[in-house]
């Protein structure tokens, strides 16, 4: 297991095709002509659990942009994390997706990288298929 030290920035670029899933459409019966309804969105971004940052909510929208930048020490990291949700108007907030990348797979050396994180992205939904994507910058 491969554990990072120093200074992670960190930037969430955008999603695509966002998806409610069956139980944030619960209550939904605003979906005519077989629309999918639109979200809300916001990001969490952690770091082993420890929170680095929440993004804009992006109103009414099914690929939000967001472009925003974070940076956190981190000591001994082992995980990135980041978690969609959909910013409801009573709490708790609606799960949409989220994805876990490993530092190992960072491949982090002292250049810039850039990683699409789309294939870690899942959506609990019938089918497991990647519903967003985000991009995570480290810099050492």
């Amino acid at each position: 297991m491969v554990v990072f030290n120093g200074t992670a920035k960190i930037r969430v670029v955008e999603a695509k095709d966002l998806r409610p899933t069956e139980w944030s459409k619960r209550f939904n019966s605003s979906t005519t002509g077989g629309q999918q309804p639109l979200l809300d969105s916001y990001v969490n971004v952690d770091c082993d659990e420890y929170h680095v940052g929440q993004t804009a909510t992006k109103p009414r929208t099914s690929a939000p942009n967001w472009s925003e930048d974070y940076t956190a020490e981190v000591h001994n990291g082992k995980v990135l994390g980041f978690s969609v949700f959909h910013d409801c108007a009573l709490p708790p907030d609606d799960f949409v997706a989220n994805c876990r990348i490993p530092f190992e797979d960072l491949k982090i050396s002292t250049n810039d990288i850039w990683v699409s994180a789309k294939k870690y992205l899942s959506c609990r939904a019938k089918s497991d298929t990647f519903c967003a994507s985000a991009t995570c910058v480290m810099c050492l």
